[in-house]
């Protein structure tokens, strides 16, 4: 795959070098999207490790809309659904709509919660903390890289390990926002 474009085949798991692009392709997917949700929305942020300069990273932007309500999301559904993502519901986080393109290759998914909720504040914080502290984050990234290497050369782990293995260290990230609050 050429790691200036987006987009990983569904059930495979491969990491890149940051990329600048993956920035102008969150902005082109921000704008491509606001002209049917805009008035359901508060806002729409660049999430995940493609927002994170210097870090490896699947090649899928995360995007995290903020809401007035939870409410607000049922009525962005039609018009996502039109625009070519599949809605998945709460998808295991409890007061969240999730979303993803539909397709072989995943390459868009949508987080939406209250703006005024933890989850939205502890991805923003996420990502605004390993931007603002690139020894964490490059540990993160070293974390990742051998978590892959592990799920690629054990056979008996599988894609769910992925996410679950990085949550002990996302979990200290956020006990930082915490104690700031």
């Amino acid at each position: 795959m050429n790691n200036n474009i987006i987009g990983l085949e569904v059930g495979t798991i491969e990491l890149f070098p940051h990329n600048i692009n993956w920035k102008n392709e969150f902005e082109k997917e921000k704008n491509r999207l606001l002209p049917f949700i805009s008035e359901h929305i508060k806002t729409i942020e660049h999430i995940g490790s493609t927002s994170i300069k210097d870090i490896h990273a699947k090649p899928i932007i995360d995007m995290c809309v903020g809401l007035e309500k939870f409410e607000d999301g049922f009525k962005c559904v039609e018009f996502l659904e039109k625009l070519g993502y599949e809605s998945l519901g709460e998808f295991g986080i409890k007061k969240r709509h999730y979303f993803r393109n539909n397709g072989n290759t995943r390459k868009f998914h949508i987080h939406m919660f209250e703006i005024e909720s933890y989850e939205y504040k502890k991805h923003i914080f996420f990502r605004d903390f390993m931007n603002k502290n690139p020894k964490e984050a490059q540990e993160y990234s070293n974390l990742k890289l051998e978590i892959k290497n592990d799920i690629l050369s054990n056979k008996n782990l599988k894609m769910d390990d992925y996410t679950e293995q990085k949550s002990p260290f996302i979990t200290l990230i956020l006990e930082k926002m915490i104690e700031r609050e």
